[in-house]
């Protein structure tokens, strides 16, 4: 029995290395760590796809291979020990050679703990999947964080004819789809028609490449680590207070009077994305389960919840209510239907639309017809748009062909009645928080916030090889990031 356990660890390491690659691409250790934080509450908020496809590669085939394992290793010390592994030599000319000394090799290892070996190995090869050897020696290099945080406690912001903001994360959208040689059509065209300012290098650095912490890195100016470094009789408490001692954009926007909503489609429990926005400023959020509540029909949603076309839809109907309001305001929304393995709407199988790569075109038609809503109706009078995804694609449909890309970069489009003059061509999400606030027209004293630099400011600009820098020790141990978690 405690051959079969070892043999079982073994193959439930192995598997959930090749399962976490072909569903997530490449995750972090840190981003493994970070959604442990939140249990039970994020596997039953999640896409119940993934939950099966987990329960099938690392849990029923696992076993399966466990069982096999041990009933093989059973048959060859059997025939050891009762004295016909010498009759085999008898027959081994009529065996390639190949297969014989694979055959003996098999039977030294057997004497040598064969499964013992097995899980060291498969181990192994799960920690350097998850890139479990950089996180480990992160805990050694340079404190990069601490050396380039600038507190925005410690920095003033003033507005200046100040505008509201709709600021849309999209799952997953990079610029990679415009490529026509690799799709044969640019599936963000109708994104292209709409005039606007976007950045043609928005890099993805460590701490940013997932949905909460896109939005967390987009919005505070600092990546999202797991909290596990913490006193584990705390951790809990600690999470409840999501980075409490930081200051990020909902919590300025909300000092200078705004009011922040937010609306998406997936649960709000799922990665504690609703503690994050409700400990920074929000004053009414919206996910799955007040969808529910508002009487939406449970056929309506997909599998990670509302669907993009009755979240636009629901959308439109907000900004209606809060232009009428004497009030400046932020909504933020953040779709679901470009998660992979794509989810079409309504609104795109009522166009002909299916599959992954049309759910993508389905997702850009219906961005630029929300700017044209808003453009219709004379809102970009008073505000202006963001739109940005929140992340770069991890693996889907599309993957070999966006890894044949080589660089790839993240979309955005800043949309306005009148834009300005951009600072440089390259960006990362940190830069979003202080340059969000200067496209609104709140200046940012010195021209940073966080780990960001405004990008529509040349005032004070980063260093040239910050991006380089970044990949190497932006998540190595920090007190002060830890201690932005600690502060209550």
């Amino acid at each position: 029995m405690a051959k079969f356990a070892v043999y079982l660890l073994a193959f439930f390491f192995l598997l959930q290395s090749f399962w976490i690659k072909r569903t997530f691409g490449s995750p972090t250790l840190e981003q493994i760590l970070y959604h442990f934080q939140f249990g039970s509450d994020g596997l039953l908020t999640t896409d119940q796809a993934i939950v099966f496809s987990f329960v099938k590669w690392c849990v029923l085939l696992p076993i399966g291979c466990a069982a096999l394992a041990s009933v093989f290793e059973w048959l060859i010390k059997s025939i050891h020990s009762r004295g016909l592994f010498p009759t085999i030599l008898l027959i081994r000319k009529l065996i390639a050679t190949a297969c014989w000394h694979a055959l003996v090799a098999l039977n030294y290892l057997v004497k040598f703990r064969a499964s013992l070996l097995f899980l060291v190995i498969s181990v192994l090869y799960w920690v350097h999947n998850v890139s479990g050897f950089k996180y480990l020696g992160s805990y050694f290099g340079p404190d990069y964080f601490s050396a380039h945080y600038v507190s925005p406690h410690q920095v003033s912001t003033e507005a200046r004819d100040q505008k509201n903001l709709v600021l849309i994360y999209v799952e997953s959208l990079e610029n990679t789809y415009r490529d026509k040689e690799l799709f044969g059509v640019n599936l963000l065209e109708s994104l292209e028609k709409v005039e606007g300012l976007s950045f043609n290098r928005f890099a993805q650095v460590p701490g940013t490449g997932w949905t909460i912490a896109g939005i967390v890195a987009s919005q505070c100016g600092i990546p999202l680590k797991s909290v596990s470094a913490y006193d584990e009789n705390e951790q809990g408490r600690k999470v409840k207070s999501f980075l409490q001692g930081a200051t990020c954009l909902g919590d300025i926007l909300s000092n200078h009077g705004y009011r922040n909503v937010f609306m998406g489609g997936a649960s709000l429990s799922f990665a504690g994305k609703g503690k994050f926005l409700s400990s920074h400023g929000y004053h009414e959020l919206y996910g799955r389960d007040e969808w529910v509540d508002q009487g939406v029909a449970p056929e309506e949603f997909n599998a990670w919840g509302l669907p993009d076309d009755h979240l636009f839809s629901k959308a439109k109907a907000k900004v209606e209510a809060l232009q009428s309001a004497d009030q400046p305001f932020n909504l933020t929304l953040l779709t679901v239907d470009s998660h992979a393995p794509g989810y079409p709407s309504r609104y795109c199988l009522d166009r002909g639309m299916d599959g992954f790569l049309d759910t993508i075109k389905c997702t850009a038609d219906q961005l630029a017809d929300f700017v044209d809503f808003m453009r219709e109706n004379e809102y970009l009078a008073t505000t202006n748009v963001v739109i940005v995804g929140d992340h770069l694609a991890m693996s889907n449909p599309a993957s070999a062909k966006l890894g044949a890309a080589g660089e790839r970069h993240i979309f955005n489009l800043f949309v306005s009645d009148n834009l300005p003059e951009k600072r440089s061509e390259e960006i990362v999400h940190f830069d979003l928080f202080p340059t969000i606030l200067d496209f609104l027209g709140i200046h940012v004293e010195g021209n940073q916030l966080g780990l960001g630099y405004s990008a529509l400011n040349a005032s004070n600009v980063p260093p040239s090889a910050r991006v380089e820098e970044m990949e190497r020790s932006l998540l190595n141990y920090s007190k002060t990031y830890l201690d932005l978690w600690r502060k209550e």
